[in-house]
């Protein structure tokens, strides 16, 4: 439940991640966000050949927020370490903060989301119940994934939910 960014500091990652304008690959792409989140937002879009796109792309000035998060982490825990009464073994705060300080730069390349989503497509391709949405990989960066739309129902709307055919508890 994070507020989007404004739609004008979107559109420059978008042309910078690109090298160019946005009209050159897309009809259009909706301005408001359709999901917001600490990392990144979703908008949706229509590629020139008319097909519906979700289109993630990493908020703006993200990567150095995060840098400032970690670089005030580092100085709260070698406080830690040194003042706070804490067992030895009890846990050793400098590999925790180096293993957190992986996860979220893991988190920060979308290429490598794309790679498992790439990943989890090529094995459940014969997997009828599940649908891996296809990726648009001429479009997608470090920065930016773009993969296929697909309508759905959130898992928190139990109205939708008790509509659906679908034995719930499997």
């Amino acid at each position: 439940k994070v507020p989007p960014s404004e739609w004008g500091e979107i559109q420059k990652v978008l042309k910078a991640e690109w090298g160019g304008p946005i009209e050159q690959h897309f009809l259009f792409i909706e301005k408001k966000a359709v999901a917001s989140a600490s990392i990144g937002e979703v908008y949706k879009g229509v590629l020139k050949d008319g097909k519906e796109v979700a289109i993630k792309v990493q908020r703006p000035e993200i990567q150095s927020i995060i840098q400032t998060d970690f670089r005030t982490l580092s100085i709260i825990f070698w406080f830690a370490n040194h003042f706070a009464p804490i067992p030895k073994g009890f846990i050793n705060l400098n590999l925790l903060i180096k293993e957190l300080k992986q996860v979220i730069e893991r988190e920060l390349d979308f290429s490598q989301e794309k790679s498992n989503l790439l990943h989890f497509k090529e094995r459940f391709k014969n997997v009828n119940t599940v649908k891996v949405p296809d990726v648009y990989s001429e479009f997608c960066t470090s920065k930016i994934l773009v993969m296929e739309w697909m309508d759905g129902i959130r898992l928190t709307d139990e109205e939708e939910l008790n509509q659906l055919k679908v034995n719930r508890r499997e």
